[in-house]
């Protein structure tokens, strides 16, 4: 993903032969990407925020009845304290 002229702009996506595309929809502020590799889904979403670039990406698995979720700062939504 880059920026251009203020606009989020899809550039390439890499994630193997073993994963199939779900669903991609890209506007000019938001970027949202599925993909699924048997029972794991994968879900990214980018998007500018207040001039910001956010990054969440949500892992799901059939096996579990948990997501992990993930932003650009490295926090999870869990409550491992």
């Amino acid at each position: 993903v880059e920026i251009v002229n203020g606009h989020l702009r899809l550039v390439s996506v890499d994630l193997g032969d073993a994963w199939s595309e779900v669903e991609t929809s890209v506007e000019f502020d938001e970027i949202e990407l599925e993909y699924r590799n048997g029972g794991t889904e994968l879900e990214i979403e980018v998007e500018i925020d207040d001039g910001s670039v956010d990054v969440e990406v949500e892992f799901e698995t059939e096996d579990s009845d948990d997501d992990s979720d993930h932003d650009d700062n490295g926090d999870d939504d869990s409550d491992d304290d």
